[in-house]
């Protein structure tokens, strides 16, 4: 289901949860906005391979352990951090109902480790310590599990899905090779 909202006179913007895109739409009739819920955000960090990830996770309006939800993890590209692009899908998902975690790989942004280095076993192993770190909290449900990954953070995505049991949802953008 698609967000539809006013963003100035006679102009609308359509978010597409699916494909996290938007679109910019003038008159566009019979479509209501639908009501913004309040987003948590919470800065976090966990290990992978000994060093230190820094993160955040986004909270929709209602998470509460006592009713666990589906939980998402978005993986920025090469030239990405976690606060370039990915708030932006994070909020997206959070008013459908999902936790999400955004994080900067081992040596990118704030996250410990050797900078702009091209790993892909170490992304591998980024991302499913962000999977370990997401399943454990109390709000999520660690049997629904996804992540979502651009350009680079797309190849990792698929990487990852395919060797890792608890990944039950993969969406790869712009992804490589």
């Amino acid at each position: 289901m698609a967000t539809d909202v006013q963003v100035g006179p006679g102009a609308r913007k359509l978010w597409c949860p699916s494909t996290m895109c938007a679109s910019y739409h003038r008159g566009a009739r019979g479509r209501t906005a639908l009501a913004r819920r309040t987003v948590v955000k919470k800065a976090v960090s966990f290990y992978s391979e000994g060093m230190r990830l820094v993160g955040d996770v986004y909270y929709p309006d209602g998470a509460a352990p006592s009713e666990p939800r589906a939980g998402i993890v978005l993986c920025h590209g090469y030239t990405g951090v976690k606060d370039l692009y990915l708030p932006d899908n994070a909020r997206v998902l959070n008013e459908a109902g999902y936790v999400v975690l955004t994080f900067d790989y081992k040596g990118w942004g704030q996250s410990e480790g050797a900078r702009s280095r091209l790993a892909p076993y170490s992304r591998v192993a980024d991302v499913q310590a962000a999977l370990t770190f997401l399943g454990a909290l109390p709000e999520v449900d660690p049997q629904r599990l996804g992540i979502y990954g651009t350009s680079c953070g797309g190849a990792m995505v698929v990487w990852t899905g395919a060797v890792d049991r608890r990944v039950k949802c993969v969406v790869s953008v712009v992804g490589i090779g």
